[in-house]
Order: C-alpha cells, then sequence, then structure tokens
C-alpha cells in the first residue's frame, strides 16, 4: 500500500479477474486511458490493481508495478460472474471488506470498478 499510495496516502484501486485480465481487454482499455488522458500518467504510479485470481495476478504482474492478490479460499473469482449471483454477491463483499481494511489502516481511495 505505501509503494502505490501518494503523500496523503490515497489510492486508486481497481479489481480485476481473469475474465477483464486477458490480452486485448478491459485491463488494456483502463491502462491506455491513463496513458493518453492529460495529466493522468503519473496516476499509474498510486494505482494499486487488486487481483481476485491467480492468472488475473500473474497479468497484472506483467503490466504493472503495484499488484495485490486477494484470495478467498474455496471460491473461484476467475471467469465473469452474473449480476447478483451468488458468487457475484461474494466477489462483491469480498472486495468491499478488502476496502474497509484498507480504510481502516488510515488510506483513502478512489476506487474504479467493473462489473466483474
Amino acid at each position: 500500500l505505501a509503494k502505490a499510495a501518494n503523500p496523503n496516502r490515497t489510492l486508486i484501486m481497481t479489481a480485476l479477474n481473469w475474465a477483464w485480465a486477458e490480452p486485448n481487454t478491459m485491463i488494456d482499455l483502463f491502462f491506455e486511458s491513463f496513458l493518453v488522458g492529460e495529466g493522468t500518467q503519473e496516476l499509474l504510479n498510486n494505482l494499486l490493481v487488486v487481483a481476485l485470481d491467480a492468472k488475473a495476478y500473474n497479468r497484472c504482474l506483467q503490466i504493472h508495478p503495484h499488484c495485490y492478490s486477494l484470495k478467498t479460499r474455496g471460491v473461484d473469482f476467475s471467469a465473469e460472474k452474473l449480476f447478483m449471483s451468488e458468487d457475484y454477491l461474494k466477489m462483491m463483499w469480498r472486495r468491499l471488506g478488502f476496502l474497509a481494511e484498507i480504510l481502516k489502516r488510515g488510506y483513502s481511495i478512489v476506487f474504479s470498478g467493473s462489473r466483474l
């Protein structure tokens, strides 16, 4: 967290699973938006990508220095989850719990999430 946060302890975060991590998918478009935006490239230094499965984590390590593997025992978050399905709700609650832990540590978060 400390490596990605700015001096005010603010992080930009996004969550990622393999469904959105494959090459030429959403994650590449997301990174491109930082590169082509006006004055946004340096914000990549404050971006933490939270990977919800091993494949997404490995892909993140290939394209970005600030990656975190958020593991959940007994649940496979690698595939896209249907909105409001049991697995989707588990994924959302796990992600919210993680965000709460970061806030408890005194960080501020700008979260950019997609429907994974």
